[in-house]
Formats: structure tokens, C-alpha cells, sequence
């Protein structure tokens, strides 16, 4: 049976698995939970990943009015993970400070769950599906790197970049929730649409088998999705992804759905 899931879940569990005391310091507990080097880039990754998520259910909470005292409650909860993964704690043994400021919001916004994944809950890829996005994106990654895309190769960049991301937050964080896997995807999506718009195939051999590529990928998330989803709930996602990813309105993101949801 699939494993749904939603941002307070998954932020939940991370609480969870991040709690236990550890005699290391901050700094070097996390890094080696998220297997990174410290205070490299790919850590601020992580410390601003998981912020990031804190501030998308806090807004998630004021869209679905939720009860004045309950907003406040949780606001307390959300000051504590902003506060674990601030300087004071990385630089102090974890069990000290760190790691108890995640108890409280452990429950918290486990509670929270319940009303969070009434429209954003989804569920879960498993390690088979993952592993299968992942290799796709490592493959399109090793394919970028050795070739350039001609006069298109600004848009190179920016899938290498959109994608690197990506493969950062179901790789290390391992979330996949809609919202953040559209904000990894945003350069990607961009990209492709600048790629497609009068793109030649045959005097852009290069760029043209790299669009088949992206193609691949974003049809792959889309099936993932369309798992948890009827295929009409699937096209909304779809939209919702574009117009996050780019802010662009319907007809654009439809443009975009379209390219998914068919051949």
C-alpha cells in the first residue's frame, strides 16, 4: 500500500530522526545526517531547505484558516526548528540545544498533518521510483556536462542547476512533496519551454535530444503523482507545478500540463 504523506508529516519525521542526543557538535551531527560537508554549500542547502518548510506550512495554515490560537501555537513550534538550525545551536553539542528544540514540534505539527494534506498531501515514491527519477537526472546531468547546446547553451546551465537541486532534495532530504519538488524543478521547467519555443531538431541535433531528455524526466514525475491521484486531480498538480515554478498564469501551465499528460 502507498505511504501518504504531507510538508507537516515529512518535517514531522525529520524532527523525529534529528531529536535523538548526540555529543557532537550541531554542525557536524547534521552534516553527517544529510551526508554533506560542513558549512559547504550543499549544507546551507539543507539548513535553508528545511526553513523554507517551515514558512510553506505556516502559509498553508493561514490559507486554511485555521483558529487564531492554533496559528499561535504552531508559530511557536516553527520559531524552535528555525532556532535548531540556527548558528547557536550548530555551534554547541547537539543534545545540549539543538536537538531538544525538536521535541515540541515533532508533535506539533504531527498534529498538524491532518489538516495540511487536504490539499497538499501526496503520496510517497518508493525507493524503486526514486531511484529511477535519480538515475534519470544523473544521466541527463553527465549528458549536459560533456556537450554544449550550441547558441542554447545559457539554458544548459540552468537545467544543470535546476537538476542538481532536484537530485539535493530527494536525494539527501528525501522530500518529495509537490510544492518543493516544483520550486527544484523551476529552472528545469524554464528551460525546457525556452529550449522548445523554435527550437529546430535537425540543425540543433544537441538541443534537440536534450528536450527529449527533460521530456522524460517531468513525464516521470508526473507518473509518480499520478499514482496518488484520478488523471483530472493529476492535470490540476500539473498546473499547480507550472504556475509555481515559473508564477506564470493558466495558459502557460497548461501548455506545460499538456506536454505531460500526453505522448
Amino acid at each position: 500500500m502507498n505511504q501518504l504523506s504531507d510538508p507537516a508529516l515529512e518535517l514531522a519525521q525529520l524532527c523525529a530522526e534529528l531529536e535523538r542526543p548526540s555529543k557532537e557538535r550541531g554542525d557536524m551531527f547534521l552534516s553527517e545526517h544529510f551526508s554533506v560537508e560542513p558549512w559547504s554549500t550543499d549544507f546551507y542547502s539543507a539548513m535553508s531547505t528545511v526553513t523554507e518548510r517551515v514558512a510553506v506550512i505556516e502559509a498553508i495554515l493561514v490559507t486554511e484558516g485555521v483558529p487564531d490560537l492554533t496559528l499561535s501555537s504552531a508559530r511557536e513550534s516553527f520559531d524552535s526548528v528555525r532556532a535548531a538550525f540556527a548558528r547557536e545551536s550548530l555551534s554547541t553539542p547537539w543534545k545540549d540545544l539543538g536537538g531538544p528544540k525538536l521535541r515540541m514540534p515533532k508533535h506539533t505539527l504531527a498534529t498538524l498533518s491532518p489538516v495540511v494534506s487536504r490539499h497538499h498531501g501526496y503520496v510517497v515514491p518508493d525507493e524503486v521510483a526514486r531511484a529511477e527519477l535519480s538515475a534519470m537526472c544523473i544521466t541527463l546531468l553527465d549528458w549536459l556536462n560533456d556537450r554544449q547546446l550550441n547558441e542554447r547553451d545559457f539554458i544548459r546551465q540552468c537545467l544543470i542547476d535546476g537538476l542538481r537541486r532536484f537530485l539535493f532534495r530527494i536525494e539527501r532530504i528525501k522530500w518529495f512533496g509537490w510544492g518543493y519538488c516544483a520550486n527544484s524543478l523551476r529552472d528545469v521547467l524554464a528551460a525546457h519551454l525556452m529550449l522548445e519555443r523554435g527550437l529546430d531538431p535537425i540543425s540543433n541535433p544537441q538541443a534537440g535530444a536534450a528536450l527529449t531528455m527533460i521530456s522524460d524526466i517531468l513525464k516521470k514525475v508526473a507518473d509518480v503523482t499520478s499514482r496518488a491521484k484520478g488523471s483530472a486531480e493529476t492535470g490540476e498538480w500539473i498546473v499547480s507545478v507550472a504556475k509555481i515554478a515559473w508564477g506564470v498564469g493558466v495558459p502557460a501551465a497548461t501548455y506545460v500540463a499538456g506536454l505531460l499528460s500526453h505522448g
